[in-house]
């Protein structure tokens, strides 16, 4: 594994709580397939500073972390388009950014990328059938920010808190958006080819939501917990860990074939962290496709497979809308 910055500068005050590596730091060449990659995250840095690599780690699920101060724009997007003119490319990559420009979640709404808070996209190659995979990998992201929010071990946790998912792919702690995740699949003749997961996760800032939604359903870390239980770079070691954890439920751990779990699991997951089942809820269309009409509401019975909600009184699964909560 190399962790990859673009600063000589120590990344303790950046990442605190950060693990320290014992890491033998060498110059990039400018071969690198990473270097390629690197010039588009970091423009202004044609150069690879410093390249630790690091070996027999419990992050070497990973072959590349890159750690990076500024992202012109969104690290997904990037990721995205090198991976589309380098599909022969094997590498599990991470990428976060302390700042960054036009970052966003699904359907393109722009999330405010402000230092101290979790930025972090991340690829990896697949190969996998098509249908319940996909599903699943839509539902991952958000799993791996629950599970690292419990890894935290934090005891005050209280069971009445609004604490989990709602759907489709946004983490409320108190009833106020604390994560938002973004996924999406290339897939080739019916196959998942590679996947690219993005989330962000608002640790010591809770930025107002781009769009005229109101402020104060936003929250962060900080906010909720003493700061020293929620130090970001700790933080971005969990998540890491919870995302390498979840994927292998895909049958991939490390470089070999597992049979554990498989995207049953992840769907379970996601529906035991879930707010809305047995919430009465108001679910309207997403004014991005059109106007901002109301599919229905009512007490949501069940989440499906697929991700659709059945909503009592309604005749048709739900599977697409916002939703928000009636009480």
């Amino acid at each position: 594994m190399h962790i990859v910055s673009d600063t000589r500068e120590s990344w303790d005050e950046r990442l605190p709580g950060w693990p320290s590596f014992p890491v033998t730091t060498t110059k990039a060449s400018p071969g690198d397939l990473s270097s390629g990659l690197w010039s588009q995250l970091v423009p202004e840095c044609p150069a690879l500073h410093e390249t630790g690599r690091i070996q027999d780690t419990h992050l070497d699920f990973w072959d590349q972390i890159y750690l990076v101060g500024n992202s012109s724009t969104s690290q997904y997007d990037i990721l995205r388009d090198f991976f589309s003119q380098n599909p022969e490319n094997s590498d599990r990559l991470a990428c976060f950014a302390v700042t960054g420009d036009n970052f966003h979640g699904q359907h393109h709404r722009l999330w405010q990328a402000v230092a101290g808070n979790l930025h972090l996209s991340v690829s990896v190659p697949l190969d996998l059938p098509a249908g319940p995979c996909s599903l699943a990998w839509t539902m991952l992201p958000a799993v791996a920010v629950m599970h690292t929010l419990n890894q935290l071990k934090i005891t005050d946790f209280a069971e009445d808190v609004d604490f989990g998912i709602k759907w489709v792919n946004d983490v409320l702690w108190g009833g106020r958006k604390l994560a938002g995740v973004i996924s999406s699949v290339v897939s080739e003749k019916g196959r998942l080819r590679r996947g690219f997961l993005g989330i962000g996760l608002n640790v010591a800032v809770a930025p107002p939501i781009p769009g005229g939604e109101n402020s104060q359903a936003v929250t962060c870390l900080h906010q909720q917990l003493q700061p020293n239980h929620a130090q970001l770079g700790r933080i971005l070691e969990l998540v890491l860990l919870s995302l390498a954890e979840l994927i292998s439920h895909f049958g991939i751990n490390g470089r070999e074939i597992s049979t554990v779990g498989g995207p049953d699991h992840i769907f379970q997951e996601y529906r035991r962290f879930s707010l809305v089942v047995g919430r009465q809820v108001r679910i309207l269309a997403d004014p991005l496709n059109g106007p901002e009409t109301e599919i229905c509401q009512g007490k949501v019975l069940n989440i499906n497979p697929d991700l659709s909600l059945v909503v009592d009184g309604y005749p048709y699964p739900v599977s697409e809308g916002r939703l928000f909560f009636k009480e």
